[in-house]
């Protein structure tokens, strides 16, 4: 493989040389079999563009993943419920900084009500989809029974005038 300057080595990772004649995706430029440039297209990345497109779409992956997490209701009670413990295992390990965690563990409980009602708004929400979806499939079913009776309906009538006539 060459880029004008000479020949790469092996674990490079470009593959200028099996191309064609098309972009290196590597430089941003190929070398075609007659070895002559040829220009990259506009729609083709170059190798700056390239680095930065994956980290910032594994970054906003990553930010969307962490957003889901810390906004579950059932990892939030978990969570705050286990603060709770070690705060009031920590009072109890120093009694003199007993007023510091009493605030602590204040906050803590406030934070565990909201996130219980979070939970409990969530579990609603979730009951009233299962019935929803429950409902729709019980009135597709009745639909196809529906519909089915009124096929068997037709054809049963078509043969009855085709007896008849």
């Amino acid at each position: 493989m060459f880029h004008g300057t000479g020949p790469l080595p092996a674990d490079y990772g470009c593959c200028c040389g099996s191309l064609g004649g098309g972009g290196c995706p590597v430089h941003g430029y190929g070398y075609g079999q007659t070895e002559e440039l040829v220009p990259v297209p506009q729609g083709a990345a170059t190798s700056e563009a390239d680095p930065t497109k994956f980290y910032l779409e594994t970054g906003l992956d990553l930010l969307a993943q962490y957003r889901m997490e810390t906004k579950d209701p059932r990892k939030q009670v978990a969570l705050l419920q286990a603060k709770l413990q070690n705060y009031e295992y920590l009072k109890s390990r120093n009694p003199s900084l007993a007023a510091l965690y009493d605030m602590q563990i204040r906050k803590l409980q406030a934070k565990l009500e909201a996130a219980e009602q979070q939970l409990q708004i969530r579990t609603e929400g979730e009951a009233a989809t299962r019935q929803w979806r429950g409902l729709g499939q019980a009135a597709t079913g009745i639909g196809i029974i529906v519909g089915i009776g009124l096929i068997s309906l037709t054809v049963a009538g078509s043969i009855y005038l085709a007896k008849r006539a």
